[in-house]
């Protein structure tokens, strides 16, 4: 049950980042497991060695597809 828990916490993470950012004027990237959002470009990978981030940009829609994946997940459960 906690794992369901993290998810949905993490896909309403995404979703509020996918609604709240102008992608197009300013492509973010953000660590998933900090849960923290950037403007593409502020190296932040250099605070968060190790970590999983995925990035969006008008030609890249990883976090998009990450929020396709975990409503998967999520309806299978």
């Amino acid at each position: 049950m906690r794992k369901e828990e993290d998810l949905e916490r993490l896909l309403a993470f995404l979703e509020k980042c996918a609604e709240d950012k102008d992608v197009i004027r300013y492509p973010y990237e953000v660590c998933v497991d900090c849960r923290e959002i950037a403007t593409l470009g502020q190296m932040m990978r250099n605070m968060h060695e190790g970590h999983t981030f995925v990035f969006q940009d008008i030609d890249h829609n990883g976090v998009s597809e990450w929020i396709k994946c975990l409503r998967w997940v999520l309806e299978k459960k």
